[in-house]
């Protein structure tokens, strides 16, 4: 009798640790900062202490083309100053001839409301790009203590 209890005791913990680690390996994958060092290779600083105020794509295709838009708060700037070399000055996308007409361009496509699109007057940006004509722009109000980041997959 006691070694079925034993056997009962053993077999619920191994459940209650492998649901625990599941579940934690769940938030992990489907963490956006997973998506960002996969495709460009570079993460907001979890020490900043940010949160995810808004998101909005264009839907999910077979190819994993499209357009992501995400905005984060977050709370230390000075992870944020460090996590990339920011530019004060636009240059051009593939596409635009300069970073603001790129995301304003990209942000109507998939109707972004105004009042969860940047200033870009009052930004910092960041600016990459693949061989396949995918593009990221990640906008940095410092004022506001935000970070918008626009991605156009090809």
């Amino acid at each position: 009798m006691k070694s079925k209890k034993r056997i009962v005791t053993i077999v619920l913990i191994c459940i209650i640790v492998l649901g625990v680690s599941m579940f934690y390996m769940w938030k992990h994958f489907t963490n956006y900062n997973t998506a960002l060092k996969a495709n460009w290779e570079i993460s907001i600083p979890y020490q900043a202490q940010f949160t995810e105020i808004y998101k909005k794509d264009s839907g999910s295709t077979f190819h994993g083309d499209g357009i992501r838009y995400h905005v984060f708060t977050y709370k230390d700037s000075t992870y944020i100053s460090q996590m990339l070399d920011w530019e004060s000055e636009e240059k051009e996308t593939i596409f635009y001839g300069n970073y603001s007409n790129a995301v304003n361009a990209l942000l109507d496509t998939i109707d972004v409301p105004s009042e969860y699109r940047p200033n870009c007057t009052n930004c910092l940006f960041w600016y990459n790009s693949h061989d396949d004509n995918s593009e990221i722009i990640i906008l940095w109000d410092k004022d506001n203590y935000t970070i918008y980041v626009v991605e156009s997959f090809l």
